[in-house]
């Protein structure tokens, strides 16, 4: 439990955290909106004292502070049952982002009204766009619509983003100006700093262990690897061994026919497992009819008759490979594969003996080819007739690295150092400006109240692991 409070917290701890708020269009949930209570179940808050906390340059922040007791509010919804220790770190997040937004108010009118307004025009013309596409496709306002019609829906577009992205018109500019204000801090602090910037050998060196981090949770588990890839849509930089590159002709036939065979095997796969017991009929009641019983002749009767439909075709195509055609030209002539084209033609679908990507007869027929260059004999599943070709063996290990992924490690090394460089503008920035009360102390950021957080978070974490553990083993 405090665990996963730390996080969710903790993803709204710092500066840089803090900062991400006053990016354009945040939807409304990461804002950190309390949600509204039911009117019978509210009940009259106690109010808060007016006792000064601290004066940052020259301004006072009492805990009666709107923006502050806000914050508060906002960092107590996400956290049930708060103790006492997460309360005290809820008031120190909640000082550190009123005091950061002090801080680029500040450096907005530092920056003077020309700048100001040059910031305002812009976004201001960001949010006409947003709100011309909502206009025109969410209102359905045309060159000739009214200007009735199109004020009202200029008013329900600020509506919907005030809605969904907890934005007004005037708040939007707001943001805009303290988001560049932020931006503006951040290039400061990279043209000062040009160790920032990552090296070639550290974009290497992350890649690495981005690899190695990815081999250490699915190694060679190709299960694994593609239920990763397929439904969290995980990239991965390496390849297990014992892929194969295989393409195939997909021949289409009837449906009738299939779906036939399909019944009858699903039918002999279900009399495979252990009935479940059934009751008595009553007194004069007909028996249930029970379906003739599927035997694995049928199954393969319903097979044969589906290969048996299209063997003039796969005769012609086990003539021509005689012959000496490719199976690529053959795919052209005869698959139905949209599949089979680009990548998919040129390296063929990766394969491998416990794959989850592809249907059971595929993957077998295609771990049954003995060396590259194999075709396999005609083959049936739900979607017709595969013939699969050996294409090629997949050679295993780390990918190289491609420009895109480069780009992204870059981005990422960089974004860490800047934002580090960051959260240090600001303490220097707030040890400078601010001066606390005694009874302050309580909401001034201590890191090693985190870390005591952290600490016994790790430790509750550690203990539950110990206890599953003891439990299975019984």
């Amino acid at each position: 439990m405090k665990k996963r409070t730390l996080m969710r917290l903790l993803s709204v701890t710092g500066i840089v955290a803090v900062m991400l708020c006053t990016m354009f269009f945040a939807p409304a949930g990461v804002k950190g909106e309390a949600a509204e209570q039911p009117a019978e179940e509210a009940v009259a808050a106690e109010p808060v004292p007016d006792t000064l906390l601290v004066t940052v340059n020259g301004t006072e922040i009492r805990e009666n502070n709107e923006e502050l007791q806000k914050q508060v509010k906002d960092l107590e919804s996400q956290v049930d049952n708060a103790d006492d220790l997460m309360k005290h770190i809820i008031r120190m997040i909640a000082m550190q982002q009123v005091m950061h937004e002090q801080m680029l108010n500040e450096r907005v009118a530092a920056q003077g009204e020309e700048a100001a307004e040059a910031v305002r025009k812009e976004a201001q013309g960001v949010l006409e766009a947003f709100i011309s596409q909502y206009m025109t496709q969410m209102a359905g306002i045309t060159a000739d619509s009214s200007e009735e019609d199109r004020i009202a829906a200029r008013g329900d577009a600020l509506a919907y983003i005030e809605a969904n992205y907890g934005y007004t018109e005037e708040t939007f500019l707001t943001e805009s100006l303290k988001n560049s204000a932020y931006q503006g801090i951040l290039d400061e602090l990279a043209a000062a700093d040009p160790t920032l910037k990552a090296t070639e050998e550290e974009i290497q060196q992350a890649y690495n262990d981005y690899v190695a981090e990815q081999r250490e949770y699915v190694g060679e588990d190709a299960a694994a690897y593609e239920m990763y890839q397929a439904y969290y849509g995980q990239e991965f930089y390496y390849i297990p061994e014992g892929y194969r590159g295989i393409t195939h002709i997909l021949l289409s036939v009837d449906q009738e026919l299939l779906d036939k065979w399909t019944e009858l095997s699903a039918r002999l796969e279900e009399s495979k497992e252990p009935e479940e017991p059934t009751g008595e009929a009553a007194e004069g009641e007909e028996p249930a009819a029970t379906e003739e019983p599927v035997t694995p002749e049928m199954v393969e009767a319903a097979r044969q008759a589906i290969l048996d439909s299209k063997k003039e075709t796969i005769d012609e195509i086990m003539a021509k490979l005689q012959n000496g055609a490719s199976f690529e030209e053959l795919i052209a002539e005869y698959g139905t594969d949209t599949g089979m084209t680009g990548d998919n033609l040129k390296n063929g679908y990766p394969v491998h003996k416990d794959s989850i990507t592809y249907i059971t007869e595929f993957t077998d027929a295609a771990a049954a080819l003995e060396k590259v260059g194999d075709v396999s004999d005609p083959i049936v599943s739900k979607f017709g007739i595969h013939i699969l070709y050996y294409l090629r063996d997949i050679p295993a290990g780390v990918l190289d690295m491609t420009d895109e992924v480069r780009e992204k490690m870059r981005a990422e090394i960089e974004e860490e150092r800047i934002n580090l460089a960051y959260s240090e503008y600001f303490d220097k920035w707030a040890a400078a400006s601010a001066t606390w009360t005694e009874a302050g102390e309580a909401w001034k950021f201590d890191q090693s109240v985190i870390d005591e957080y952290v600490a016994e978070a790790q430790a509750e974490s550690d203990e539950d692991i110990e206890d599953n553990e003891a439990a299975e083993g019984e």
